[in-house]
């Protein structure tokens, strides 16, 4: 499958989700904040160039995640659909995963049926991404999975596309 088949894919499967009877949830590691609201909008608390890149990480991919939300509660008309919940809770329904294999916890677990190892993500490069769809069970699940905390924002975005 060529890249832009990926991609078509990856979209058709997250218009499908949009309009798919049953909840679907976003899933997102939080890192230390309570909500995706919070942590998307610690920009201004985050220390960008210390050591410690786990603020980084839950700030830009919250952000992205409350992007995806509100873009796809608009074009489904779902308002109480979507939700955004940490990595560290038992998602239910149709999900939408965003990270990659190191900061979320379910994407982690399903890195194997994946088919993405940490090596393929490192030769992508600064700000590289993989959007990459499943079903199993009955469930859909939509990855975007980026190389770096940019490559995820700039894979939500070309998901959104």
């Amino acid at each position: 499958m060529t890249y832009r088949q990926v991609v078509a894919c990856a979209v058709a499967v997250a218009a499908s989700l949009t309009w798919a009877r049953g909840k679907t949830t976003i899933v997102v590691d939080l890192g230390e904040y309570a909500t995706a609201r919070e942590a998307g909008h610690a920009e201004a608390r985050v220390d960008w160039h210390d050591e410690d890149t786990s603020d980084d990480v839950a700030c830009t991919h919250s952000f992205a995640a409350l992007e995806l939300q509100r873009a796809l509660r608009k074009m489904s008309n779902r308002d109480s659909d979507f939700s955004i919940v940490d990595d560290r809770v038992a998602p239910e329904g149709h999900l939408v995963l965003i990270g990659g294999a190191a900061p979320n916890a379910v994407t982690r677990q399903l890195t194997e049926e994946l088919g993405i190892s940490a090596d393929q993500l490192a030769a992508l490069g600064p700000e590289g991404y993989r959007i990459k769809t499943i079903s199993k069970n009955r469930t859909q699940a939509v990855f975007v999975i980026g190389n770096d905390a940019r490559g995820v924002l700039f894979g939500v975005g070309r998901l959104l596309r």
